[in-house]
C-alpha cells in the first residue's frame, strides 16, 4: 500500500482518499482543496494496511472509491481510526459479489484476460463516454499493466480469504452512485446501499472525478 500527501495546506482536517484498483494519483491531481489537507491511498498488493500520515488531524474525512470502500474498514481496524464523515463512491464493502459487487465471473475474467489493450478496453468501459475516457488518458495512470494485474489477484485473494472483522464497520454518511456504472453494476450498488445510509445518485459512469473540480465539492454533495 502506497500513501501520498497530495495537497499540504498546513490544516488540521484531511481528506483521507482511497482510491481503486489500479490507481495511482495522476487522474485526482486536477482536484483542488483550500480548506483541508487531502492525502489518497493506493496500491493494494498485501493485507498490510497500516497507515503513516504525516501528523495528527484533529478530524478526519474518509473519501473512498470502488475498491477503496472495501479497504476502508480493513483501514480503521489496523489503524484504530476514527471519521468524522465517510463517503463512498461507486464501491461496495462486498466488492466481487454477483449481487452487490462486480460480478464474479467478470471479475475473474478480468483478471485471467488483464493485458495492455484489455486495460484501455477497461479503461473505456469506467470513464462510460468519449470525454471522460479523453479526461482520463490525459491523466492517465504510470503503472505497469503486469503489476497491476498482480494487484487484481491479490484483491481477490484478499477479499475471498478474510477473516471477520474486529472492529465495528464504518458508519458511511453517503454512498455517491453513478447512474451508469459499468464496472459495479448501478444496480448492485443499489441494491447493496438500501437502508444503508444516504444515496445520492450522479449521472455518470464509474470514474467520475472529471465532474468536479475541488475535493470540498466532493464533501458537499
Amino acid at each position: 500500500m502506497k500513501t501520498l500527501l497530495m495537497l499540504d495546506n498546513q490544516k488540521e482536517e484531511l481528506i483521507l482518499f482511497l482510491g481503486g484498483w489500479g490507481m495511482d494519483p495522476n487522474p485526482f491531481r486536477h482536484l483542488q482543496c483550500e480548506l483541508y489537507d487531502v492525502c489518497m491511498v493506493y496500491d493494494y498488493h498485501s493485507p498490510n494496511f497500516r497507515l503513516e500520515l504525516p501528523k495528527q488531524y484533529k478530524k478526519i474525512h474518509l473519501i473512498a472509491w470502488s475498491m477503496g470502500v472495501w479497504v476502508a474498514s480493513r483501514l480503521k481496524q489496523q489503524n484504530q481510526l476514527n471519521f468524522d464523515s465517510a463517503i463512498a463512491i461507486n464501491g461496495t464493502e462486498q466488492p466481487i459479489d454477483d449481487e452487490y459487487g462486480i460480478p464474479i465471473a467478470i471479475y475473474n475474467g478480468t483478471l485471467e484476460h488483464f493485458s495492455d489493450d484489455n486495460r484501455k478496453r477497461f479503461n473505456r468501459r469506467m470513464c462510460n463516454d468519449s470525454t471522460t475516457f479523453r479526461f482520463f488518458s490525459a491523466h492517465n495512470v504510470e503503472r505497469d499493466s503486469t503489476y497491476l494485474r498482480e494487484e487484481l489477484q491479490s484483491l481477490k485473494d484478499m477479499v475471498e480469504c478474510e477473516s471477520p472483522l474486529q472492529t465495528e464497520a464504518i458508519n458511511w454518511d453517503k454512498a455517491i452512485i453513478a447512474s451508469d456504472d459499468y464496472i459495479f453494476p448501478t444496480t448492485n450498488l443499489l441494491h447493496f446501499w438500501d437502508g444503508k445510509t444516504t444515496v445520492r445518485e450522479v449521472t455518470g459512469g464509474h470514474y467520475l472525478f472529471n465532474q468536479w473540480e475541488k475535493w470540498d465539492s466532493i464533501l458537499k454533495l
